[in-house]
């Protein structure tokens, strides 16, 4: 924090006052951490014992950094600097005075360091529920867990030996999730583990199958919503000319490819009128990627000029009398021009996984088969 940094100084004294609390928002590199050591030190100053004043941060690694420049401010105060500037000199004074509660009451901060309560949230909440083991149902001796996939994992496969158990409807539940993964127990028992370790995320809604949250409409409608906001950033970066040309592209195609209805392109087809980003749209735009995207991952691109014959829906014209053949003619120029104009763009490589993402989107409402699969997770 360096002097130049006065506009606020009224307001940052303030935030170090312990009379009031206060909520400090600002960008990176503002200064936060800066304040938040000399609001700690000025509580230092009064409490009765260190452990009275707690500092919490989200990580360990922003815990250590908090906890070494506390301490360097409380041993610059043997050799400060020759030119302390205003922050440094108000963080001298700071801790000059912990220092001399340090004095008073016997602390020995300098030596034992430990005293400090500065830790990480989950820290301090174990050490809250270990001082009430009965209440909390947490005994001293647990731990808390850097990594708790392997818990997940176990809870899991605890899950799934319970629904294999004699009530119907949790084996039927069973039996329908099993269904939707292809009966692969791997893929589920990892699609649950993930679920545990977002469970912040949809515990409250699952608590009731038929409170508001979980209501099949709400969902619908947050899936919809998803849909829309990525779809929209897809339009903006797409011009309407681009998308109107690439729509009568996969309908040319589609068109010519009667003998491969697998072939995502068909899609277009339950489009009818411009391509919009609506959650209803989505098929359209997937039979977009399906035109103009190869590869997948890594390997994503855009489709080559060669690329462009029959087996996508484009074939060569004709004979000279072949009344298609202008067609065929214009619509392979065409799209030979689009794929081009797309991958020599500066932002082609987002373009794309933009564009790829559309696969993933979700698209109407819940078939009853799909709600049925849902319903299953709640047993």
């Amino acid at each position: 924090m360096s002097d130049a940094q006065v506009a606020d100084a009224a307001v940052r004294e303030r935030a170090v006052d312990v009379r009031g609390s206060f909520i400090v928002q600002a960008p990176a590199g503002s200064g936060k951490t800066s304040l938040l050591v000399l609001r700690y030190l000025s509580l230092l100053a009064i409490v009765d014992a260190p452990e009275e004043a707690v500092a919490i941060t989200f990580t360990r690694k922003a815990a250590a950094e908090m906890r070494e420049r506390v301490m360097q401010a409380l041993l610059a105060v043997a050799s400060p600097p020759p030119r302390p500037s205003a922050y440094q000199a108000r963080l001298l004074q700071a801790a000059r005075e912990v220092l001399a509660r340090d004095a008073a009451c016997h602390w020995n901060l300098l030596d034992v360091p430990s005293r400090m309560r500065i830790q990480t949230i989950d820290s301090l909440c174990h050490r809250i529920a270990g001082q009430a083991p009965v209440l909390s149902g947490i005994s001293r001796g647990t731990n808390l867990e850097e990594d708790a996939r392997p818990l997940y994992r176990e809870a899991a496969l605890r899950t799934l030996d319970w629904l294999e158990g004699d009530q119907e409807t949790a084996r039927h539940a069973l039996q329908v999730t099993l269904l939707h993964f292809d009966n692969r127990v791997p893929l589920l028992v990892g699609s649950l583990m993930d679920m545990l370790a977002r469970r912040h995320q949809w515990q409250r809604s699952l608590r009731d199958a038929d409170s508001a949250l979980f209501q099949r409409e709400l969902i619908e409608q947050t899936f919809a919503a998803f849909a829309e906001r990525k779809l929209r950033a897809l339009f903006t970066a797409l011009s309407q000319e681009t998308i109107a040309e690439a729509v009568a592209l996969a309908r040319h195609a589609a068109a010519h490819l009667r003998d491969k209805p697998e072939h995502g392109v068909h899609e277009i087809q339950q489009i009818e009128g411009a391509l919009r980003p609506r959650a209803a749209d989505v098929a359209g735009w997937r039979a977009i990627a399906s035109l103009l995207l190869t590869g997948s991952g890594s390997s994503l691109a855009w489709r080559k000029p060669r690329g462009v014959n029959a087996g996508l829906g484009f074939p060569k014209p004709g004979a000279k009398n072949d009344p298609d053949a202008p067609v065929h003619k214009a619509a392979k120029e065409s799209m030979v021009a689009l794929l081009d104009q797309l991958a020599s763009r500066d932002d082609a490589a987002s373009l794309a996984r933009m564009l790829d993402e559309v696969h993933a989107l979700p698209s109407g409402g819940f078939s009853e088969a799909d709600w049925e699969t849902v319903q299953s997770f709640v047993v």
